[in-house]
């Protein structure tokens, strides 16, 4: 299956339920906007299970003049919209469910209590006794030996090839929670994201080329979209230069079904920075970290 998906123009928006506080507090709801955004995606899917038979996804995304701004929602959000699109998340539960579910783990706590309310006064001889079966083997009492149709694949592996190309962009970062006034943001000439995921590992490698430092005060988000899609704010004022920025990540996974993480690695590959401002930009710059931390952690909601 293939597929091809162009677009002169998207702009990505953010939409909350009303309980939210993001829906009261955050005015301006458009958090990115691309030009000429290209999607080319090949999805090869075996009919058959077979040990042989590898699923396939490789989807390549490019686009010019794309700027994002990093809240740390939007980034957390966009962390979901991955899982949900690559089939991380698989079990879903409605609300009855999951309040049934909660309430049998009770009922069995209350049980187990009143089961275990007297001590267990038997001698050792009855112990010996109980530990041994007809045979004189030892019993295992711990985790039951799994059944041969556990251990039968019911699955084929999946293989996620996963490339995304910018040209002339920008990251936004806000120095505030719920707006992007001001604002540090990096003009880059070149960002690529590329990523393999399998059942076994998975690879991320990230770099941005040409960076730019800005800094934005009392700029509606609108004219920082248009400052980034007219020459990628050229005519502004540079605050400090970034030759190269290198990102690489790596994460070993476990056995099936479950496959948990059992190694992970993370590297980050600065080449030169030059800082060229004052201390009100130094201070933004790092007062821009904090309120992403505290946006992706989203305690409020």
């Amino acid at each position: 299956i293939t597929y091809n998906i162009s677009t002169p123009m998207f702009r990505l928006l953010l939409n909350t339920p009303p309980w939210n506080t993001l829906n009261e507090f955050m005015k301006d709801k458009e958090v990115g906007r691309s030009y000429k955004f290209q999607v080319n995606g090949l999805y090869t899917l075996f009919s058959d299970l077979d040990i042989d038979n590898v699923d396939t996804i490789s989807v390549e995304c490019s686009s010019i003049g794309t700027a994002l701004h990093c809240y740390g929602f939007v980034v957390r959000y966009l962390m979901n919209v991955k899982m949900n699109y690559f089939g991380d998340f698989s079990h879903f539960v409605t609300a009855e469910e999951y309040t049934n579910a909660n309430h049998t783990e009770e009922l069995n706590d209350e049980n187990f209590g009143d089961e275990n309310s007297g001590f267990n006064l038997s001698s050792s001889e009855d112990t010996d006794a109980d530990m041994s079966n007809a045979e004189g083997k030892p019993e295992n009492k711990g985790t039951p030996m799994p059944r041969r149709s556990d251990l039968k694949r019911t699955e084929n592996e999946m293989d996620i090839w996963f490339v995304f190309s910018v040209w002339e962009g920008a990251l936004i970062l806000p120095e505030t929670i719920y707006n992007s006034d001001p604002c540090i943001a990096l003009h880059f000439n070149e960002l690529e994201v590329d990523l393999r995921s399998t059942n076994y590992y998975m690879d991320l490698l990230a770099s941005m080329n040409n960076t730019e430092l800005k800094r934005y005060v009392s700029r509606h988000p609108h004219d920082l979209f248009e400052c980034v899609r007219k020459d990628n704010g050229r005519h502004e004022k540079s605050h400090g230069y970034l030759s190269s920025l290198t990102i690489h990540g790596h994460r070993m996974y476990g056995l099936p079904p479950a496959e948990p993480t059992y190694f992970c690695q993370w590297g980050i590959d600065i080449d030169r920075l030059e800082i060229d401002s004052n201390l009100d930009f130094t201070k933004g710059f790092l007062t821009c970290f904090g309120k992403i931390g505290f946006g992706f952690k989203n305690l409020e909601n």
